[in-house]
């Protein structure tokens, strides 16, 4: 298969309009360099990708990043999130995003 070409990007910052619903863009690289998320403040409503999910998360081969993952979970306890929903599995709430990164935390730092 081949890619589409983009008819666009996106930047940390970056606003997606819907008219009823702004997201902003997050660049959550870890388990890819450029995966992104979009957050709605207003809502608390994070869609993640693949930067969490309730499942096991896949952290090593091309391209993945361990130190990058832990960047983006930084970025991650700082938001006032009501709902993740990820790229795989159920979504859940921000007790569940927390328990998730402090599993992998705990793994990865030994």
């Amino acid at each position: 298969m081949r890619g589409a070409p983009a008819t666009g990007l996106l930047n940390e910052g970056d606003v997606v309009d819907l008219g009823n619903h702004q997201y902003s863009v997050l660049h959550l690289p870890g388990h890819s360099p450029g995966g992104i998320g979009l957050f709605e403040a207003a809502s608390g409503v994070l869609y993640a990708a693949d930067a969490i999910y309730d499942g096991p998360l896949i952290y090593e081969g091309p391209g993945m990043s361990v130190a990058a993952y832990l960047e983006t979970f930084e970025k991650l306890k700082v938001l006032d999130v009501s709902v993740v929903h990820g790229g795989h599995d159920p979504s859940f709430g921000p007790e569940r995003m927390h328990h998730i990164m402090a599993k992998y935390e705990a793994i990865w730092r030994g």
